[in-house]
Order: C-alpha cells, then sequence, then structure tokens
C-alpha cells in the first residue's frame, strides 16, 4: 500500500479518501497532455502552409490565442455616453517552439523562422481542435541564459490575422452609359454627347446639371443698336 500522510480523524478535519492509484493517474495524464503538444505527434499543433510545417523544430511547447472586440462610443449631453458599434479585432495566435539537438540542428531552426517573419505570406494556426486560418507572424522572441536556452532553443512566434479584400464587383454602375437609354417617355437618347459627356435626363436642379449640346442655335441678325455697341467693343473707340 502507497504511503500516506497521517491524517488524524479530530474535529475540524475533513475525512480524505485515500485512492491508491490517484496519484499515478494524475502523472499519467500530466504526462500524455505533454505527448500531445509536440509538432511530430498524433496530434499536430504548430504553423502550417499547404498543410506543411514551416518552423524546424522538435515540438511545440506551448500555443495561445486572444481577439478583441472594440465597442465604439459617442459623448452625449451631461458627459454621458452612448454606444452605438462593435468591431471585431484581428486575433493574435502565439506558438513556443523549441528544438534541442546540435548546432546545425538549432541554426536550421532559427533560419526557418527568419525565412517567414519578415514575409507577407499567409500561413495556418494548427490545432487538433481549431485551424485558425490567414494568419502572418510579426514577431520573434527567445532569450538565452546559462539556466535556460543554452542546450533547448526555445523561441516563441506572434502572429497577426490577416483579412483579405476581395475585388469588389460593380453590377448595373450609375456610371457613363455605352448604349441608348430612356427617357421616359417611350424614346430614347443618346448615351453620350458629342464631347462624351453622359446625359442627364429630367435633373432635379437643372442649374446643376453639366453643359451639354442642347441643340441647334438659330442665328438672330442683331440690331443697329447692338451693332454699334459691338463694335465699340472691338476697335475700343466710341460712336
Amino acid at each position: 500500500m502507497a504511503d500516506f500522510p497521517d491524517v488524524p480523524v479530530a474535529p475540524g478535519v475533513p475525512a480524505i479518501p485515500r485512492d491508491p492509484t490517484a496519484a499515478v493517474s494524475t502523472i499519467l495524464l500530466l504526462t500524455t497532455d505533454a505527448a500531445g503538444l509536440a509538432n511530430g505527434g498524433p496530434q499536430q499543433w504548430g504553423l502550417f502552409q499547404d498543410g506543411a510545417a514551416v518552423v524546424a523544430c522538435d515540438n511545440v511547447l506551448a500555443f495561445g490565442f486572444s481577439q478583441n472586440y472594440d465597442i465604439s462610443d459617442y459623448q452625449v449631453e451631461d458627459g454621458a455616453f452612448e454606444s452605438y458599434n462593435k468591431v471585431q479585432e484581428p486575433f493574435d495566435v502565439r506558438l513556443r517552439f523549441s528544438t534541442g539537438g546540435s548546432t546545425s540542428d538549432k541554426q536550421a531552426f532559427i533560419a526557418s523562422i527568419d525565412a517567414i517573419i519578415g514575409s507577407t505570406e499567409l500561413f495556418d494556426g494548427v490545432t487538433p481542435e481549431k485551424i485558425y486560418s490567414n494568419i502572418n507572424p510579426v514577431r520573434q522572441i527567445y532569450d538565452r541564459t546559462a539556466v535556460s536556452g543554452a542546450g533547448l532553443l526555445k523561441i516563441d512566434v506572434h502572429c497577426r490575422e490577416v483579412r483579405p479584400v476581395g475585388q469588389v464587383q460593380f453590377t448595373n454602375s450609375q456610371g457613363a452609359p455605352t448604349s441608348a437609354q430612356s427617357d421616359g417617355t417611350g424614346g430614347s437618347d443618346s448615351a453620350t454627347t458629342a464631347t462624351g459627356a453622359p446625359l442627364i435626363n429630367a435633373p432635379q436642379s437643372p442649374s446643376a446639371a453639366p453643359q451639354v449640346n442642347d441643340g441647334n442655335v438659330q442665328p438672330v441678325t442683331p440690331t443697329t443698336a447692338q451693332g454699334n455697341i459691338a463694335r465699340i467693343y472691338i476697335t475700343g473707340g466710341s460712336h
């Protein structure tokens, strides 16, 4: 039987059940969890691209995830505030990789992280339960001292979510038409004027409509008085 501390049976002392397998089960669970959090184990952890690991490491020691939402506020009277929107910010993923072995193994480990830390490519943060897609490494951190990091090199890689912008497609746009359009009376007008300016049918404010060709202007013979005034301006003389 396993040795247990002597717990006296006395008032105020709780009864403690003694399970000989409790300590052994705890150790097995800790060992299984530590073995599962490994890049080469049966459960995949790490930073991947197109299904392949991009960091040449022995193990993944830790994985972290954080996500924030920002609530926008605006000030109203009497110093009060009201909220009107909630915006999802890009999430962060943190991974801690480790590698031991020879100097060449550690050099390859560092080189693999250096190759991706400055890139603009997108990667996947992989855990057994969920894959965090479209992330890009933005920071690496590692410390080496006489008591830590001299033999086993550990590097933290911080990644940030990148949200790709899709191509915007427009249908039935309000730009200059390329074919005849209806004038609302059953007929049709030319799509553009001779100068290429788009036609505006029944504008709400005629004074705001762009100058377009409104048709031919009928010439009118000026009167004698109008002709005399025109000659004064042209010649700079007088009557």
